[in-house]
């Protein structure tokens, strides 16, 4: 049969379907999943398959329930085993702030996912057509894309697979039609205040019929050419990398060399940014983002800060940090004993060290030592059983221990720190900016923290916690030292 024979092709063509898979079937009752299920029940004894429908209603319209008993009738004649779902479409989508298109497709997928984990399924089939890429060809150059964008829908992602990608919705209703097969019919796909439904109708259908054939053609180019561009992407990546931090595989932080970032073709630069921020906020920048970027890599001075997609973008002399700022802090434990421990690498916002204590331990530029003391008042006041705190050392401060939340940390500033001074309260960049501090020397400067927040700027100001008050009994003392390199 041709029909059949043409999904053939498409399953040879692109290895869709290998001998014994199970195939959990997407059935909305419309002609193109209809369609599918008929060819895919036509094939099961040829690829030996296990079947499985599945059928979310959405709950939009009137007769939503009825075409959901009706999916149920063609699982009974087919006596193939069925899972249907209901969710308010509606109510989702004003939840998560979506479209109902979106909504609609990340509820479908999700629900897929659910009954593919439960049933063992290897495969997900969709009724995607021919006339769906060439819609989705249109809508994505009206909202902006690039190259990935226009490899369009792929006959085959992940575990996602879609047979008819090479059929048109009018073959497939003409054959459902001469073979008296029923379907269910969405009205609302003729409503053309939906960008989908105004595409179909304005434009696609005012096209030849040999232009799903061109597009189908173009996709495949699109596709080769953005495996070959994404190879050549990872390569300039690795080039340009200096540093990467991730936990339990999770990208946190990453460092490029800033000169070698700008020799580099605008092409490659926008495609780093892009798998960059992807990869450390799982967004993908648009067109206008990752120029705002660009941008501001070229043209910032060294220790300005831009923030997209909770992305810190730091720029100093000769390289740039990118840090997502709602990951976790990488915190690094010192070696037992409070031993001096060989950590010399630079701070960064992402890389917090635990002091130990009482002990020392290098961190970047420094060697921070912390001892405990007894305390008491009035014998300090008399000289007696006490020595005498020195507070004029701009490299030692003291703590009351009873009132630090441990465990104390030293990093680099982070996006949105506080400081707390005696009867005020700033913003961290703030303290910097009064107290003259260099942009392109902030981040070079440690920090003592607690669960609370800043204790110390070291070398400079002490928050108002922690105070040696008359009922201290045991203080912190924290002093640190400036390294030489061979120190």
């Amino acid at each position: 049969m041709l029909m059949q024979g043409k999904i053939i092709l498409t399953i040879e063509k692109y290895g869709l379907i290998s001998p014994g898979d199970k195939v959990l079937v997407a059935v909305s009752g419309g002609a193109d999943s209809v369609f599918l299920l008929w060819a895919l029940k036509n094939l099961q004894k040829k690829y030996s398959l296990t079947l499985h429908i599945a059928h979310l209603n959405h709950g939009l319209r009137k007769k939503a329930d009825r075409e959901m008993e009706f999916v149920k009738s063609i699982a009974r004649n087919y006596k193939i085993p069925i899972t249907t779902g209901k969710i308010d479409i509606k109510a989702y989508a004003r939840e998560n702030k979506l479209t109902l298109e979106e909504a609609g497709r990340e509820a479908r997928y999700a629900f897929l996912n659910k009954i593919v984990s439960k049933i063992g399924a290897t495969k997900i089939a969709t009724g995607h057509t021919m006339t769906d890429e060439v819609e989705t060809f249109f809508m994505r150059l009206a909202r902006g894309t690039g190259r990935k964008g226009l490899s369009l829908i792929p006959p085959i992602r992940g575990n996602i697979i879609r047979p008819l990608i090479e059929i048109e919705h009018s073959d497939i209703t003409r054959f459902l039609k001469n073979e008296k097969i029923k379907y269910e019919t969405d009205y609302s796909n003729y409503n053309c205040k939906y960008t989908r439904n105004f595409v179909r109708h304005k434009i696609v259908k005012q096209l030849s019929s040999s232009f799903g054939k061109k597009i189908i053609q173009f996709r495949e180019i699109m596709e080769q050419e953005e495996k070959l561009l994404e190879k050549l992407t990872e390569k300039s990546l690795n080039k340009l990398l200096i540093e990467k931090n991730n936990n339990d595989g999770m990208f946190q932080g990453i460092k490029l060399n800033l000169t070698a970032f700008l020799n580099e073709d605008v092409a490659i630069k926008r495609r780093v940014i892009r798998k960059l921020v992807e990869k450390l906020s799982s967004v993908i920048p648009n067109f206008e983002e990752t120029e705002n970027i660009i941008r501001y890599i070229a043209k910032a001075k060294p220790g300005n800060v831009f923030v997209s997609h909770n992305l810190q973008v730091t720029k100093s002399f000769s390289s740039m940090n990118f840090v997502n700022e709602k990951t976790s802090l990488h915190t690094i434990r010192p070696v037992s004993g409070g031993a001096v421990d060989k950590l010399s690498e630079p701070l960064t916002a992402l890389r917090q060290v635990i002091l130990p204590i009482p002990g020392e331990i290098k961190v970047g530029k420094y060697k921070i030592c912390t001892k405990m003391k007894k305390y008491n008042f009035h014998g300090a006041k008399s000289g007696r059983n006490c020595k005498t705190l020195t507070f004029d050392d701009k490299h030692k401060e003291y703590f009351d221990f009873d009132k630090l939340n441990l465990p104390l940390c030293i990093r680099a500033k982070k996006i949105g720190d506080k400081f707390l001074g005696a009867g005020y309260s700033k913003s961290l960049k703030k303290v910097f900016i009064d107290d003259r501090i260099p942009a392109e020397k902030r981040m070079e400067i440690p920090l003592l923290i607690d669960k609370l927040g800043i204790l110390w700027i070291i070398g400079g100001r002490r928050a108002y916690r922690a105070l040696i008050e008359d009922n201290t009994k045991k203080i912190l003392e924290v002093k640190v030292k400036a390294m030489n390199e061979n120190e």
